[in-house]
């Protein structure tokens, strides 16, 4: 079966090669992590025993609401998706004051 044709994906070691021809000389190269995975905030780690565990929560909305034993579901960079009574809603976390995890 014929290969389609596409146009190569920079790889890492390819990156590398094209940041060093880049360098002044005598300049030494940056060191990579190895990751471009961005690191979990600290909330963000708590959170994720929760969602795996199937643990409510409490969030605390800067206005004063709460939403009180929401089961956590995902989260991304800016939300928070959350579960009750078989609704799913997803919450800014610009718009959370605190979070209160119910201890087991």
């Amino acid at each position: 079966m014929p290969h389609a044709t596409t146009r190569p994906v920079l790889s890492v070691s390819s990156r590398r090669r094209i940041e060093a021809s880049k360098q002044k000389p005598g300049q030494k190269p940056k060191k990579e992590d190895g990751s471009n995975r961005r690191k979990l905030e600290q909330h963000e780690a708590a959170l994720i025993p929760s969602i795996r565990a199937g643990r409510p929560i409490t969030i605390v909305l800067i206005d004063g609401d709460r939403l009180i034993d929401v089961t956590p579901i995902g989260f991304d960079r800016y939300t928070i998706g959350v579960e009750y009574d078989g609704f799913r809603e997803t919450v800014f976390k610009s718009a959370i004051a605190r979070i209160i995890f119910s201890e087991e």
